[in-house]
């Protein structure tokens, strides 16, 4: 689910210039979760797994997690959901990351680590998050097929993921060329405009 904001120019604007500003001027909580339950509406109208991204600042809501807690039992939303953990943001308190991520995996939610590789990327958030899914920052995947070196590494946090079990997305896969590439890699999913493009209803 996307923050929609159009222009003069009745063109889409990317959510990032608009969240920074709202996060100074401490608006963010509520931006947040008007596109939380606004994606959890509509899911309830389809049978598809959704999933939803958490920065840490909603990871430490409590009125938040109460309100989605309580929307998961009401509606039976167990084993329908997947929570990505914003990889780029600063996890102050891995605390209270593992804390969110207990209280909802109790509620059968999948946990994701968004973003990973990306400039504060740290191999110890997947043995101290515990997800069963990390996605591979696209800055990394869209380099593999010039640059030897992150192709080696991006081969590499596969094969470590899946020693661990834990599943591996890439993000930004835009040509056949890099989807067949990522196949012979052994990921286990694909995102990008190769597949599909955004839809601005979601």
């Amino acid at each position: 689910m996307k923050i929609k904001i159009i222009n003069d120019a009745n063109r889409l604007i990317e959510p990032s210039f608009s969240l920074d500003i709202a996060k100074k001027h401490s608006y963010y909580n509520e931006i947040s979760r008007m596109v939380i339950f606004k994606a959890i509406d509509y899911m309830l109208q389809n049978n598809e797994i959704f999933s939803l991204n958490f920065s840490y600042a909603d990871m430490n809501n409590h009125s938040l997690l109460n309100k989605i807690e309580e929307t998961i039992s009401k509606h039976s939303l167990e084993g329908r959901l997947i929570f990505e953990i914003v990889e780029t943001e600063h996890l102050d308190d891995i605390k209270i990351v593992n804390s969110f991520i207990d209280r909802f995996k109790a509620h059968g939610v999948k946990i994701a680590i968004n973003d990973f590789g990306s400039s504060n990327s740290n191999f110890d958030y997947i043995f101290s998050l515990n997800p069963d899914f990390i996605k591979i920052d696209g800055s990394l995947i869209s380099r593999i097929l010039e640059d030897e070196k992150m192709y080696l590494l991006v081969d590499a946090i596969i094969q470590f993921a899946h020693k661990l079990d834990v599943e591996v997305i890439a993000e930004r896969v835009y040509s056949q060329e890099l989807h067949d590439t990522l196949i012979n890699l052994n990921i286990d999913a694909i995102q990008g405009f190769f597949l599909i493009q955004p839809n601005e209803n979601i």
